[in-house]
């Protein structure tokens, strides 16, 4: 599909004169509509069900303000609407109040034409929580499509829409599990120093799609946001796998690797850093709030690697912390430099329970959109970091769940 060859944001008004000059017509994941979903209800109803059959299929792209001859695109017919935001807000408390359970990662989007007037874009993922039912007015049915029509799902529908999504659930944290075992037994795709390490990991959910694989071209050309978490350079190279960023640590030896990351050919990316030195001498400290920030700060420049190759939302991230039995927790932030000195010589800490598990397995958190406030989105997860060592919350929040500055 045309559409999906850039980020919905960079989709503009030629973009949507070439769905009409090349006669791109209505399909499975294509909709054109001449005007909004007007007040009242039947067509509020008609507009959730095109936007839930849309999720519980392939996802796709409904566009208002196009008109249509026989599923053909044949001119724009610009909205004239004096506030799009506004439109756009009803259009998404229409959907968060008329759909279960809430669809992730819809994008809607505003084009200003040149003549006067709008384009309305919606961006609808292919959801990984399927099946939806629409529930305004009453309706309680479940939708999909086929070709360009949309269909009530039966039985047999309805099943395979749960067995998908259990599926994909499941697929999501094999990977994870299978690529922190692979650390653990020393296969990574680049050798780590011993010690305590940091893993991130960042999943597009289209990543399991059949034949999913990047460009791994536009990954080099986006390699700024591909460095490893806690460590501010490094090398890049090709690998089997994909794309590797690395940052070699002379001391311990020229194989020795104290970061990497890894894009993969389908497009997940693990990060991993080596705590290698806090383990040299007692107490075992974890300077938890610094691990914090490298992961809330590789979070953030993933993000923008995925949208440099137009790798939409949802993204699955994981963190995870291994080889941190009898470690406790400091407050203590520290420097990506790893000054070890002053970490052993000037450190203030509180008591606390030492971490009894040898891996930590954080939560996982869904990011919907590019925007999303990762920092919110990560006070689970750290918070599930802190409580393992005896304490009730991460320190790096306020009481009110912002993120310290």
């Amino acid at each position: 599909m045309i559409l999906d060859s850039k980020p919905i944001d960079l989709i503009s008004e030629e973009d949507i004169r070439v769905l009409i000059n090349l006669k791109v017509p209505e399909g499975k994941r294509l909709d054109y509509k001449r005007e909004l979903p007007k007040k009242e209800p039947s067509q509020n109803k008609e507009f959730l069900k095109d936007i839930s059959s849309f999720a519980n299929a392939s996802g796709g792209y409904l566009i208002f303000g196009v008109d249509e001859e026989n599923g053909y695109p044949s001119k724009i017919s610009p909205l004239q609407i004096e506030n799009p935001d506004a439109a756009i807000l009803r259009l998404d408390q229409l959907i968060l109040s008329g759909i279960e359970p809430r669809i992730n990662g819809i994008v809607p989007k505003a084009i200003e034409l040149e003549a006067g007037g709008y384009v309305i874009i919606i961006k609808i993922p292919q959801s990984w929580n399927s099946p939806h039912m629409v529930t305004s007015g009453g309706d309680m049915r479940f939708y999909s499509r086929f070709s360009r029509e949309k269909y009530v799902l039966d039985v047999s529908g309805l099943r395979d829409a749960f067995l998908a999504t259990m599926t994909l659930y499941e697929r999501v944290k094999e990977f994870r599990r299978s690529r922190v075992d692979g650390l653990n037994s020393g296969e990574g795709p680049a050798s780590l120093a011993s010690g305590t390490r940091v893993v991130l990991h960042i999943i597009p959910l289209s990543s399991f799609g059949i034949g999913t694989y990047i460009d791994i071209e536009k990954a080099v050309q986006n390699k700024e946001f591909l460095l490893p978490i806690g460590t501010p350079n490094c090398g890049h190279t090709y690998n089997f796998e994909g794309y590797l960023a690395f940052n070699l640590f002379p001391e311990v030896g020229t194989d020795v690797h104290l970061s990497y990351a890894q894009v993969y050919r389908n497009g997940c990316i693990e990060s991993a850093c080596s705590l290698w030195f806090w383990g040299e001498e007692n107490p075992l400290l974890l300077p938890a709030l610094s691990i914090e920030d490298w992961i809330l700060e590789g979070i953030s420049m993933y993000l923008k690697f995925y949208k440099g190759l137009s790798i939409e939302p949802p993204f699955v991230a994981s963190a995870s912390i291994l080889g941190i039995r009898g470690f406790e927790l400091t407050e203590k932030r520290v420097g990506a430099e790893f000054p070890r000195d002053h970490i052993r010589k000037e450190h203030t800490y509180q008591m606390f329970t030492k971490i009894p598990k040898e891996d930590l397995l954080l939560p996982e958190v869904i990011i919907d959109k590019f925007d999303d406030d990762i920092g919110s989105l990560m006070k689970a997860p750290f918070d599930a970091l802190w409580n393992s060592a005896g304490w009730s919350k991460s320190p790096g929040y306020e009481d009110s769940g912002e993120r310290m500055t």
